[in-house]
């Protein structure tokens, strides 16, 4: 089984997951982190117009110990994931943002190159050769190179079961969700990391 981290953002002091409703133009709820604990399930909320609808989460390792945000929860799985990046996914699209505001924004042609079928192999590229082969491939592109967090893309195409380990965050509601669950509780997954 392998672990991984979602990080998830925090709305009114809400923790969740958020998908882009294309009708309203607006992020709406998916998923709080309670539900997700209660049911031990975490859906696909994440889209593209160029690709299936996603769950994107990080395998975390001591290489790469950075997050897309800083709260979330740490789970194993023993569901494969679809595909893996040792970036962000979006840093392979003409986009700008590297957001959910670039929705719509073309992969660039043979993008699928810096696309690992297999976590395991991605997880064997340090993030500064990850960085490097991501520049070296936009700059063929006709690109502006970008600097990028020690974090990894791991993407599920399907609602996934899960095992909670620990939930990350210094919320008061990370707090009291790992109380209420007995779970293990750290401020950071740099901290989650040295145990």
């Amino acid at each position: 089984m392998m672990t991984y981290f979602k990080s998830m953002a925090s709305i009114d002091n809400n923790l969740q997951t958020q998908t882009l409703d294309l009708s309203l133009q607006k992020m709406i709820t998916c998923q709080t982190l309670n539900e997700i604990v209660s049911t031990q399930t975490i859906k696909p909320n994440t889209k593209h117009t160029e690709l299936k609808q996603r769950l994107c989460v990080s395998a975390i390792t001591s290489e790469y110990c950075e997050t897309y945000r800083p709260e979330g929860i740490v789970f194993e799985t023993t569901d494969n994931p679809s595909y893996a990046v040792p970036f962000d996914l979006m840093m392979l699209t003409k986009g700008i943002t590297f957001t959910s505001s670039d929705y719509n924004a073309s992969f660039l042609p043979k993008y699928q190159k810096l696309v690992y079928s297999d976590v395991k192999k991605m997880l064997k590229i340090t993030p500064e050769i990850a960085l490097k082969k991501l520049n070296e491939f936009r700059k063929e592109s006709g690109l502006e190179e970008v600097a990028t967090k020690k974090y990894n893309e791991v993407c599920f195409e399907k609602e996934i079961k899960i095992i909670p380990k620990a939930l990350i965050g210094t919320s008061k509601e990370t707090k009291d969700i790992a109380s209420k669950y007995n779970l293990p509780h750290y401020t950071t997954i740099k901290e989650y990391l040295t145990i």
